[in-house]
């Protein structure tokens, strides 16, 4: 009997034993469409014996609602644009950094090291820039005037459009076509751009998030859009007649962040994606895949000719941008007036 059952305590040791080298390490991702090359995903999987499952939002109030619907605990990392950092933070969704685990923040270029959003980086680092312009058939409009007015002025439009399902951009943009600041709190001026929008969303096709746009542009549903300079490279390397442009009014500048919110599940591993993530060559990668500008010092020097001299991702430096603030609790404005936009 002796004998019997020491050979199944062996044998139960051993079914344990595989049992946990089986289970491989999960990182779970909240990020926006299509913003991560998968040979990225697959290195990172087998560098680190882990697994990244991908989910994906459409806004950045898609972010933070559904972290604070039960998503807290739920995700490693996420990716939100750098104006709700502030209010991420005013809601307790995001964990400190532990940066001395993070060396690669040191290939940061020097102007996103430690963001006006982020002073010293402590919950934040940044993942990729970009731009919201225009983005347009070149078959359905030769010589577009190059201004918000093309979706937002009757007598400009040139067939079907797409507005932007986004608050702050979205007025935003409408506050730039006025000659006004797109993160203005005066009553007025969002009021004026509030009709503006209003009226173009009755000619258009709908609010429609980015994957919608794309997609639109691509059947040839629509002749114009509104869309991230991301979504446009990427269309324009599919299709030679999909263009995009920044309006003379000027535009929405970004950067993207990688953040840990409260609770992450897998907080060192989390660390390691950020750190693998700003690696010079994997920065690289990167950026050629999503068709953005990269923020890593070290990965712009790694970059195709093509991709440096492309204007999609690599705006002039006398381009009119303009980062869309963090205005607390003034962001009240935007949000009502959204909803008059939404639900008129």
């Amino acid at each position: 009997m002796k004998k019997y059952f020491w050979i199944f305590s062996s044998l139960s040791i051993c079914v344990i034993g595989l049992s946990s080298l089986a289970q491989v390490r999960e990182l779970n991702l909240f990020t926006w469409n299509d913003y991560i090359d998968p040979a990225l995903v697959k290195k990172f999987e087998q560098q680190n014996s882990a697994k990244i499952k991908i989910e994906i939002f459409d806004t950045n109030p898609d972010l933070i609602a559904k972290l604070e619907s039960k998503g807290l605990g739920k995700y490693d990392v996420v990716i939100p644009t750098d104006y709700v950092i502030g209010e991420m933070l005013r809601r307790h969704l995001l964990r400190p950094l532990e940066t001395r685990k993070i060396i690669n923040l040191r290939n940061l270029a020097d102007r996103f090291r430690s963001p006006i959003y982020d002073l010293g980086n402590k919950f934040s680092a940044a993942y990729q820039w970009g731009t919201l312009g225009i983005a347009y058939r070149k078959d359905r409009i030769k010589n577009p005037i190059k201004s918000w007015g093309l979706l937002l002025d009757p007598k400009l439009q040139k067939g079907k459009f797409a507005l932007y399902n986004a608050p702050r951009e979205m007025i935003g943009s409408a506050l730039l076509y006025l000659g006004k600041n797109m993160s203005s709190t005066n009553t007025n001026d969002i009021a004026r751009a509030e009709k503006i929008v209003l009226a173009a969303k009755a000619r258009s096709v709908g609010l429609l998030n980015g994957a919608d746009v794309r997609a639109k542009l691509l059947k040839g549903e629509i002749a114009a859009g509104i869309l991230f300079n991301t979504d446009a490279g990427q269309l324009a390397a599919q299709n030679p007649n999909i263009g995009y442009f920044i309006p003379k009014e000027g535009a929405q500048i970004y950067v993207d962040n990688m953040a840990i919110p409260v609770g992450a599940p897998n907080p060192d591993l989390a660390h390691r994606f950020i750190n693998f993530i700003l690696d010079a060559q994997n920065g690289a990668t990167l950026s050629e895949y999503t068709k953005s500008g990269t923020p890593n010092e070290k990965s712009r020097v790694l970059l195709p000719t093509t991709d440096l001299k492309n204007t999609i991702i690599y705006p002039s430096a006398d381009t009119k941008l303009e980062f869309i603030a963090d205005l607390g609790t003034q962001e009240k404005l935007y949000l009502d007036a959204w909803k008059k936009i939404k639900n008129p």
